[in-house]
């Protein structure tokens, strides 16, 4: 119940969220509805889930979790056009058999990332969704999962827990989000509760996968901190923090050095901001915001790696436009396919039951197929 709570206090202070209309200084001008965004086509992959992400390697596959009979979420394994669908989550006993997603990728395509909740805690498993951290660990498996591993113990309370991981592009690090207090209702910054980035070592060695050296970084005061992943060189992490803003309803997209915590640089100034991905070429990222959504909803958008140059990717917020769903719609993370023609990710359809859908994005040529001159990554 008190993850519900966090999303009642969501829907109660987002009506008082800046409205919509014309877009702030620095983003570009918005077009008429349905005349822009048709050259960005969206087709649907599941009518349920939420996590997803391509397979780097080989057959190109998606993973991706979805809720199943018994009210916990799995994760499965299709091809991209929805075929050869494959559960890997729901026959292994070494897995504690309750929510499960947000899987992750290892770049070569040996082992895939997720979050699993414990078998055993206090509370109910509406707080351990994939995505709300509650009482949650790191788990690593094979791509057929038959094998996992535990990677982290957190403590079984609730001011504990972890946000999905995501690997280093070589593969020899992981970077995630541990929680280190519970939401606090009073406060416009607790809300979400208070998360540090956590950066280690994955080491493959004879018993299996483990975590090494571990580094914590706190870029600020405590606050929320929800790492999306590294920069396409290893070098930076990019995440999304309610750091030096004040609330978690004005939180913004930001970089910062992967191996010290430092450097920290804001990319976005104006709404809610949240799920920053670099494309695959490294000079541009893709997230979600807010921004010109009358009916508070967020959409996707694409900067360059640098902040600049703002455009938007889709209008399911915008009545009339060839996108629009008619009701609030709000975007996350997403994953590329190699050449950066085409992502997927998921969009939550319901803030009460976090019920979502996933959906594919083809891009025109001119977002993936970028001048070399443009800006570099900060």
């Amino acid at each position: 119940m008190r993850a519900l709570l966090v999303i009642l206090c969501f829907l109660i202070l987002l009506t008082g969220c800046e409205p919509g209309g014309p877009p702030p200084s620095g983003i570009g001008p918005q077009p008429a509805p349905g005349e822009a965004g048709r050259e960005v086509r969206v087709s649907l992959f599941r009518a349920s889930g939420l996590g997803s992400d391509w397979e780097p390697v080989g057959r190109e596959r998606i993973a991706y979790d979805q809720k199943g009979k018994d009210g916990y979420y799995d994760i499965f394994l299709a091809d991209a056009d929805g075929g050869r669908v494959v559960c890997l989550t729901d026959r292994n006993p070494a897995l504690p058999g309750r929510h499960m997603g947000a899987p992750a990728w290892h770049p070569e395509g040996r082992y895939i990332l997720f979050v699993a909740e414990k078998k055993k805690h206090p509370g109910g498993s509406l707080e351990a969704i994939p995505g709300f951290g509650g009482y949650s660990d790191l788990w690593v498996m094979t791509p057929d999962g038959q094998k996992a591993w535990p990677l982290t113990d957190v403590p079984n309370d609730y001011d504990h827990g972890v946000l999905p991981a995501h690997f280093s592009p070589d593969g020899k690090r992981i970077a995630w989000s541990s929680r280190v207090k519970r939401p606090n209702f009073l406060d416009p910054k607790g809300l979400f509760a208070m998360w540090e980035i956590k950066v280690a070592d994955f080491v493959d060695g004879p018993d299996g996968p483990k975590l090494a050296n571990e580094l914590t970084f706190r870029p600020g005061p405590v606050s929320f901190y929800e790492v999306s992943g590294f920069s396409t060189d290893g070098q930076r992490l990019v995440i999304c923090s309610s750091v030096n803003q004040p609330s978690v309803w004005t939180q913004q997209i930001f970089t910062l050095d992967a191996r010290t915590g430092r450097g920290l640089v804001q990319l976005t100034s104006e709404g809610y901001n949240e799920h920053p991905v670099y494309t695959p070429d490294g000079r541009h990222i893709v997230w979600m915001s807010s921004v010109g959504n009358a009916n508070h909803g967020a959409d996707w958008w694409i900067m360059r790696a640098d902040g600049t140059g703002k455009e938007r990717l889709t209008w399911f917020n915008r009545p009339g436009h060839l996108h629009d769903e008619k009701k609030p719609r709000y975007t996350g993370l997403v994953s590329f396919k190699r050449d950066g023609s085409r992502f997927v990710g998921g969009m939550v359809l319901d803030l009460f039951t976090q019920e979502g859908k996933i959906v594919l994005v083809d891009l025109p040529k001119e977002y993936w197929s970028r001048p070399a001159e443009a800006p570099p990554r900060p």
